[in-house]
C-alpha cells in the first residue's frame, strides 16, 4: 500500500511509525518545513493515496516542535491554512489529540481520535490512574492493531467500532483510549 505521511518527529510518538513501517512511502514529513511548501507539497501529491497526520495536537492542528526534550511546541505543522488542499484528499487518518475537532472544524472525512493519552501527565488530567511503562507497552499494542485493520483495508468508517471492541480491557488507560477513535 501506498502512503503519505507527515509525522513531526518526536520521541513521544515514536510508536506511531508501526502505522507506515514498511509501506511504500511515496512522500514522508518528520521536520518542519514552512506554511508555502507544506502548501505546496500537499497540492503536488497525489489524492488517492492515504495521508496520514500523526503525532501531537489539539483542535488547532498538527504540532511541531524542535526539541521533544522540551514540554511546550513550536506550533502546527498542518492546520487551518491547509484545509483547501486537505479537502480534495480521499482517505485522511489523523492520529494527535483532538484531530476529531480539527477534522469536523475543517470539513475533513476520514479516520481520526479524540483524545489519546500517551503521558502520565494527561493522566492527571484526565484522573486515569497509570504508569508510563504501561502507557508506552499499551499504545504499541493499540497501534499494532490499528496497522492490523488498515493492512487488511478494513473500511475506515468500521474501524472506531472495531477498536471498541478489541479493547483488552484491564485499565482505564485502555477503556479511555480504545474509544477514543472515530470517523468524520
Amino acid at each position: 500500500m501506498k502512503a503519505a505521511v507527515i509525522h513531526p518527529t518526536d520521541r513521544t510518538t515514536q510508536m506511531l511509525c508501526c502505522l507506515y513501517d514498511g509501506m511504500e512511502i511515496i512522500h514522508l514529513i518528520r521536520d518542519y518545513v514552512p506554511n508555502s511548501q507544506m502548501k505546496h507539497t500537499l497540492n503536488s501529491l497525489p489524492k488517492y493515496v492515504p495521508l496520514y497526520l500523526l503525532g501531537h495536537g489539539s483542535d488547532q492542528g498538527l504540532f511541531w516542535r524542535q526539541d521533544d526534550k522540551q514540554p511546550l511546541f513550536d506550533g502546527t505543522i498542518v492546520d487551518h491554512r491547509h484545509r483547501f488542499y486537505l479537502q480534495k484528499w480521499d482517505t485522511i487518518i489523523a492520529i494527535f489529540c483532538y484531530a476529531e475537532l480539527w477534522m469536523k472544524a475543517l470539513g475533513l472525512h476520514g479516520l481520526c481520535t479524540s483524545m489519546v493519552i500517551s503521558s502520565l501527565e494527561e493522566c492527571q488530567e484526565y484522573g486515569i490512574t497509570s504508569t508510563q511503562d504501561e502507557i508506552d507497552t499499551e499504545l504499541v499494542k493499540m497501534f499494532g492493531l490499528l496497522r492490523e485493520l488498515i493492512d487488511k483495508r478494513t473500511p475506515l468508517h468500521e474501524i472506531p467500532q472495531i477498536m471498541r471492541s478489541l479493547n483488552p480491557g484491564g485499565s482505564q488507560l485502555n477503556d479511555f483510549n480504545y474509544n477514543s477513535f472515530r470517523y468524520v
